[in-house]
């Protein structure tokens, strides 16, 4: 459904308005998550100077979430649950954007809420930065790659492997 402008009185998604959980819990203590998804095809150019086609392509799915230390260690410990290293397992993530409707909206209409899902997520390092004479709370920046990436519900690809989800299934 379009957007109707203009939005009177409207509220637009900010950081206040991402959920994010990973493998099943909820963080609020979260500095910033980035994520992003690519499919590079391959040129075929055979004895030509011109491409005579492409391939499908590699698709990847990787990103940052940054979580303050606290969170960082119950995340840690959270991992213990999946009998693995922090490094070494495959879990679900969803970041879901949500708004409360303005009051003025009747029960029953649509919010707007979105769930992304990154499936497959692989914590891939851990970065610790700690500065003298400041009063930030300690960020702790997570790198990750994932099999895949659904926008919404919507994947990229026709094709997902089907047993990429059931891997990683709680």
């Amino acid at each position: 459904m379009p957007i109707g402008y203009p939005l009177i009185n409207g509220v637009r998604f900010d950081s206040s308005s991402v959920e994010l959980k990973v493998n099943a819990q909820r963080y609020i203590g979260v500095s910033s998550i980035s994520y992003e998804q690519s499919l590079e095809p391959g040129r075929v150019d055979g004895l030509n100077p011109q491409a005579l086609g492409y391939t499908r392509g590699k698709y990847s799915v990787q990103g940052t979430i940054a979580l303050y230390r606290e969170e960082f260690n119950d995340l840690s410990t959270n991992f213990l649950t999946v009998a693995q290293g922090l490094l070494e397992a495959n879990v679900t993530c969803t970041v879901t954007y949500s708004e409360l409707p303005p009051a003025a909206i009747p029960s029953g209409a649509e919010s707007g809420t979105t769930t992304d899902t990154i499936v497959g997520m692989r914590f891939t390092g851990t970065r610790h930065n700690v500065q003298g004479n400041t009063a930030d709370p300690l960020v702790v920046e997570m790198p990750f790659i994932a099999r895949y990436l659904l926008v919404n519900g919507v994947p990229a690809l026709n094709q997902l492997l089907k047993g990429a989800l059931a891997a990683t299934a709680p």
